[in-house]
């Protein structure tokens, strides 16, 4: 194999240009910076005449190709807390020039400079573009969302920025279709006032005891039906557990609603009704996960066996009466022969 194919056969490298921030403003390093994908900086502390906070000396340099995953080293011009004391602590070794206390002082300078920043800029963190990562679950905490772990910092700040915008309209369906829009990134349609069950049929559809599901009376003014386009075969049931508790979040409290999917639809059958009640044994507590209907050999698979087992309990129901009745007559029979036998005496 040729090198020229071994290159385009490797897998591509998390590389880029490192761009120019020497003489920018620190919190302007750190915005291009992180515009080119570079987050690990490290920032040192060095005396000279520029103004300070402004970048001397960057490591390594401009415009060459460096793994993203590297640390950039910036020194930071900034005036050491040393200046301001007696002469006698500004002293420096004869040997290598250095000083304990300009270095120590740096370190302080450098802890409190960072908590000073982040007072600075703390109205940024209530902002979902800017804030830190870490604090976008204490956002959404604020807004009664909840984010997914496998979602990327991206969808976890536009789920924030939706909740904003769309808590003013929450319990409506325009609030319903677009969070579970966000979550699932396929298309959602609700439809309002209906449901889709009018009732079921024992020993064709549904067995007793098996997967019949009894409903209450429904109000079809306080229904509703969410329909999205994806199949639910390839939906993994922990995500249509998120997306049902997405779903209760939102909607009105007395509402009550059906998760349809496209392969439901196409089949022209639903699944079994969702809602999240259930007990603790449940998948994350949740009864008729609305996965989809079991094919139809396997409904008289189950018809069938519940049919033996009902047979089975009935022989053996009939055979425990059988010999109950024998013991009784037998013994009135024992008492019978006892009573003749007094008489003859």
């Amino acid at each position: 194999m040729s090198e020229s194919s071994k290159r385009r056969g490797a897998k591509p490298t998390r590389r880029a240009v490192l761009p120019e921030v020497t003489g920018m403003h620190l919190d302007d390093a750190r915005v291009v910076l992180t515009a080119s994908g570079f987050d690990e900086v490290r920032v040192k502390y060095v005396e000279t005449y520029e103004a300070n906070y402004d970048i001397v000396k960057q490591t390594p340099g401009s415009g060459i190709m460096v793994d993203r995953g590297r640390e950039i080293l910036l020194e930071v011009s900034r005036m050491n807390l040393v200046n301001f004391l007696p002469s006698v602590y500004q002293q420096t070794s004869a040997t290598n020039g250095q000083s304990f206390i300009r270095g120590f002082l740096y370190i302080v300078q450098t802890l409190a400079d960072q908590t000073s920043r982040r007072l600075d800029r703390l109205d940024r963190l209530f902002d979902p573009r800017t804030t830190d990562p870490e604090f976008l679950p204490w956002l959404a905490s604020w807004l009664a969302i909840g984010l997914n772990r496998d979602w990327s910092e991206l969808q976890a700040r536009q789920m924030l920025l939706a909740a904003t915008r769309l808590f003013p309209y929450r319990g409506t369906a325009m609030a319903i279709e677009e969070f579970v829009r966000i979550y699932t990134g396929a298309s959602v349609d609700i439809e309002e006032n209906t449901w889709p069950f009018k009732g079921f049929k024992i020993g064709v559809h549904s067995t007793v005891g098996e997967d019949t599901v009894i409903l209450p009376t429904m109000n079809l003014s306080h229904c509703f039906v969410v329909r999205l386009d994806r199949p639910a075969i390839k939906v993994p049931e922990d995500e249509i557990i998120r997306i049902h508790q997405i779903i209760q979040a939102q909607k009105p409290a007395h509402a009550a609603y059906f998760l349809a999917f496209r392969d439901e639809e196409e089949k022209g059958e639903m699944g079994a009704f969702m809602t999240i009640a259930g007990d603790a044994g449940d998948i994350g507590g949740a009864v008729g996960m609305g996965i989809g209907v079991a094919p139809e050999p396997a409904i008289e698979e189950v018809g069938k066996k519940a049919e033996k087992e009902s047979k089975k309990g009935e022989s053996a129901k009939s055979g425990k009466n059988g010999e109950k009745a024998k013991k009784a007559k037998k013994a009135k029979k024992d008492t019978k022969d006892t009573k003749d036998t007094k008489d003859k005496k």
